[in-house]
C-alpha cells in the first residue's frame, strides 16, 4: 500500500527570502510615494496586498502545503475567546512600551516616528474610518500574520525549537516596520506564542486586529495619543491589565505544553 506523501513545508531560507522580498517591495513603494505626487494613503491599501500576494506566490512557487504552512485551521472556542482579553490588556501595556522609544533612538527621531504613526491612525470621517478599519485593522492583521506567524514561523520551527522560532520571527516582524520599538518586539512574541500554542492563524489575527482597532479608537474616539507618561499607568488600569495579560499568557503557555 502506497504511503502518503509528506506535507511540504517552507525552509528557513525560503522564509528569509520572503522577508527580504517584502522589505524591498515596501521600501520601493515608499520611495515611489516620496518622489511623486501620489498620496501616501495608498500605501495603506498597497502594503497588505503586497504581503498577501508575495506570501501566496511563495506558497504556490515552492508547492507548499498551504494549510500547514499558513496554519489555516479553526481554533477551539476557548482559544478564540481568550484572544479578546489578551488583546485588550496588551493594548495598555504596549502603549506604555511605545513611549520608551526615546530610550532606543534619538528624541527627535522618536517624535517624528510618533507623528507618522498618529497620521496613519487619524480618521476624519466615516469614509476614512472604513478605510482605516479595512487596511490598518483587517488588512494588516491578516497579511502580516499569514506571512510572519504562518510562513516565516512555520519555516523556522523546522530548524529550531519553537520558542527560538518565535523570537527570531518577532525580530523580523519588528525589522519590517523599520521601527526599533519595544512594543513591536513584544507584540511579535505574544502573537508568536499564541500561534505556536493553538496551531491556528485565526487567534493571532484576532489579537492583531483588536490591537490595531483599539489604537484607532484611542486616537480618534478617546482623543488620546497615549495612556500616560512612560513607565507609569494609573493603578486602577495597570493592575487589572497586568493580571489579565498574565492569566491569558499562562493559558496559552499551558496549551503549548499540553
Amino acid at each position: 500500500m502506497a504511503t502518503a506523501e509528506p506535507r511540504k513545508l517552507p525552509s528557513p531560507a525560503a522564509a528569509v527570502t520572503l522577508f527580504f522580498a517584502v522589505l524591498l517591495s515596501n521600501l520601493a513603494m515608499g520611495r515611489a510615494v516620496a518622489s511623486s505626487r501620489i498620496s501616501a494613503d495608498w500605501l495603506l491599501v498597497a502594503t497588505p496586498l503586497v504581503l498577501l500576494v508575495l506570501t501566496a506566490l511563495f506558497v504556490l512557487g515552492f508547492r507548499l502545503d498551504p494549510k500547514e504552512t499558513l496554519l489555516l485551521r479553526l481554533p477551539t472556542w476557548p482559544d478564540l475567546l481568550m484572544a479578546a482579553p489578551l488583546a485588550i490588556s496588551f493594548v495598555i501595556l504596549s502603549d506604555q512600551l511605545s513611549t520608551l522609544t526615546s530610550d532606543f533612538v534619538p528624541a527627535e527621531l522618536a517624535e517624528q516616528l510618533r507623528e507618522v504613526q498618529l497620521r496613519w491612525l487619524r480618521a476624519s470621517g466615516p469614509g476614512e474610518w472604513l478605510v482605516k478599519l479595512s487596511t490598518i485593522g483587517a488588512g494588516a492583521a491578516i497579511s502580516e500574520e499569514l506571512m510572519f506567524r504562518g510562513f516565516v514561523q512555520s519555516a523556522f520551527s523546522r530548524a529550531m525549537r519553537g520558542v527560538n522560532a518565535v523570537v527570531l520571527t518577532s525580530f523580523l516582524f519588528m525589522a519590517l516596520h523599520i521601527l526599533p520599538l519595544p512594543s513591536f518586539a513584544a507584540a511579535g512574541l505574544v502573537l508568536g506564542l499564541t500561534a505556536l500554542a493553538t496551531r491556528s492563524i485565526v487567534v493571532p489575527v484576532v489579537i492583531h486586529f483588536l490591537n490595531n482597532v483599539a489604537a484607532l479608537a484611542l486616537v480618534n474616539l478617546a482623543g488620546l495619543e497615549t495612556l500616560g507618561d512612560p513607565v507609569w499607568i494609573p493603578p486602577e488600569i495597570l493592575f487589572p491589565a497586568v493580571a489579565i495579560f498574565v492569566l491569558c499568557l499562562i493559558y496559552y503557555a499551558r496549551r503549548l505544553l499540553a
